[in-house]
């Protein structure tokens, strides 16, 4: 079951107390709004003045880690000056946590403000289990959490991002589009699977619902240029 303290920054464990929690987040956002970042070969006036963003926020999230006496083989702002550049080829078996954090950092500030999915001890653990039960009650495994919620980098990204060494920090996505048909999927098995998962699920049921919901009724309206496509999901 998801337990819920305070939030946490992003990429850096809790503080919070909830030892050996992981918070997982939700921001829509426009796909090339965030690849945009992630090997600029230039950028506009709104551009540069967002990564200076990034970069004090990369910047108060490395102090997070440091306090806890947390390194990751790379610094999170050298993470994410890499990845602006183009590369995520830095040496040491934690880099990738640091890559991830960046990354995160991207779709943060790239995204809407964040929505709560929840708190879990072993996220990983957790929904692979949760889509066990989804499977056993029907639901393709093709709408399955695991499939979006760990997805990792878009693949649209030219170069290979590491993976954090534990899983964590970790990034998913899923376009906008086929958030009802994963709702509508499991709000139908919602009275059959284990009383464990309901909350859970209908939490994040309830969420995928909203942001259809929400592009629905943007589609066509005069701002609808800028209609975010994608939810991206960070888990710190």
């Amino acid at each position: 079951m998801s337990e819920h303290p305070s939030a946490c920054a992003v990429g850096v464990p809790c503080e919070h107390g909830c030892v050996g929690s992981h918070c997982i987040e939700l921001r829509s956002a426009k796909r090339d709004d965030v690849l945009s970042f992630i090997g600029a070969t230039s950028l506009t006036e709104d551009q540069v003045r967002r990564l200076g963003r990034m970069k004090d926020r990369a910047t108060a999230c490395q102090g997070a880690l440091d306090h806890q006496d947390i390194f990751w083989d790379l610094s999170i702002p050298d993470a994410l000056d890499h990845l602006v550049r183009g590369r995520a080829d830095a040496p040491g078996d934690d880099a990738g946590c640091a890559y991830h954090a960046a990354l995160q950092i991207i779709i943060a500030s790239n995204g809407s403000d964040p929505a709560e999915v929840g708190y879990f001890r072993n996220p990983i653990a957790y929904f692979f289990e949760l889509d066990k039960e989804l499977e056993r009650c029907g639901v393709p495994q093709e709408l399955c959490s695991f499939g979006f919620l760990f997805a990792g980098p878009p693949t649209e990204i030219p170069f290979h991002i590491p993976g954090s060494l534990e899983g964590y920090p970790a990034v998913g996505h899923l376009a906008v589009s086929r958030a009802k048909a994963v709702a509508d999927a499991y709000r139908a098995v919602i009275d059959k699977i284990d009383q464990d998962f309901v909350d859970d699920l209908t939490a994040l049921v309830e969420k995928l619902e909203f942001e259809h919901q929400d592009w629905a009724s943007r589609q066509g309206r005069d701002d609808s240029w800028y209609v975010p496509d994608t939810l991206f999901f960070s888990t710190d």
